[in-house]
């Protein structure tokens, strides 16, 4: 398909890292739909996908602007409804990793997809700019099937 090929789960690991959910800022209210999410500024789920070296420091500590790369939609921590735009940033090592999180999508949140003047022009993705709107739930292995 234009997006890429089906992603099979290897494994899934629940994520259980106390501090970081209870700093968490949650809106209180959840949308299953991010598109709807961001227009309500609420909480969704997402996809964030990462090279290898970086999964022992996500599931320790969470997503850490320090360690945000200055991305399309500015420096902040990045998230895609869809698992292939994700896909896309697990490096070229065998094994690949992504995470699904928790984000509070307020009006600080940035979106870009094929709706927005941005080069995506398949998938949406979300961008945050304050850690404690991120909460890594869970650790996904992913092959290219």
């Amino acid at each position: 398909s234009e997006g890429g090929g089906k992603l099979r789960i290897v494994s899934m690991v629940k994520v259980e890292n106390v501090q970081a959910l209870s700093n968490f800022q949650s809106s209180g209210t959840f949308e299953s739909e991010p598109l709807q999410a961001h227009r309500r500024h609420c909480d969704t789920l997402l996809f964030h996908g990462c090279k290898q070296e970086s999964v022992a420091n996500i599931q320790a500590t969470g997503l850490l602007l320090e360690r945000a790369a200055d991305g399309m939609l500015g420096a902040g921590l990045y998230g895609a409804p869809d698992p292939r735009k994700s896909f896309n940033y697990c490096g070229r090592s065998e094994d690949k990793f992504m995470f699904i999180c928790r984000f509070l999508l307020d009006a600080s949140a940035k979106h870009a997809g094929p709706s927005t003047q941005h080069r995506n022009t398949v998938f949406d993705e979300f961008c945050v700019y304050n850690e404690r709107h991120v909460a890594v739930l869970w650790m996904l292995k992913v092959k290219d099937s």
